[in-house]
């Protein structure tokens, strides 16, 4: 088996994992609003995977998807932290990621995959490690006085996320179009940090009760 099959039967792991966690966190009660935050953004995740594979079979090109994904993940994190931290900011800092997707959807031929840049990805993950910076500066400009375990958590594992993301799409051209197979390997570990991504962020959101907020 050469490493391209091997990370492409992983990869039929994405949808079952989706739908067992979207199962999850449905019936965990109480459902508040980041609960419902955290259900629109895997069952987004659940939804693109699909389109993606349509694309990729009736069109053999789904990489538009990639910068419109981005966005409107970051989307869904401004939303969970604006409801966590009560500051406006998190819906702010989203117009980088989209003034950059409305230029590449101008500009750039997703057909010609020697055109393929990522710029929106990358803008749209570096967003995202900014929503954990942002967090932890806060916590210490308060002197620790709004730290919640389960935020802290949930802000590592979004650094660890954002930062491995950040690094994966900076040079997207050359991961599509390089010949070495050593770009499935690192294919095949961003693979398996999105899926525990998803695991740990669905377990720490369903047990954050609603009525937690911080001041941050």
């Amino acid at each position: 088996m050469t490493l391209f099959e091997f990370v492409t039967y992983i990869t039929y792991l994405v949808p079952v994992l989706l739908i067992i966690l979207i199962v999850y966190a449905g019936t965990k009660t109480p459902f508040n609003a980041v609960k419902f935050a955290l259900l629109g953004y895997l069952i987004t995740s659940l939804a693109f995977y699909f389109m993606g594979e349509f694309l990729g079979k009736v069109y053999r090109n789904n990489l538009i998807l990639i910068p419109i994904f981005g966005v409107v993940e970051l989307a869904w994190f401004s939303l969970i932290y604006r409801l966590i931290t009560t500051k406006k900011l998190y819906y702010l800092i989203n117009l980088p990621a989209l003034i950059c997707l409305i230029y590449e959807l101008n500009t750039i031929n997703f057909h010609l995959l020697i055109e393929i840049e990522s710029y929106t990805r990358f803008t749209s993950t570096f967003t995202l490690l900014l929503l954990a910076i942002f967090y932890c500066f806060n916590l210490l400009k308060n002197r620790w006085r709004d730290y919640h375990p389960s935020f802290f958590l949930l802000n590592a594992t979004l650094l660890i996320y954002a930062s491995f993301s950040c690094i994966y799409y900076l040079p997207l051209n050359l991961l599509i179009n390089g010949k070495s197979e050593n770009k499935f390997l690192f294919w095949l570990v961003n693979l398996i940090i999105t899926l525990l991504f998803y695991i740990i962020n669905t377990k720490i959101l369903c047990n954050i009760p609603g009525k937690e907020k911080t001041s941050s």
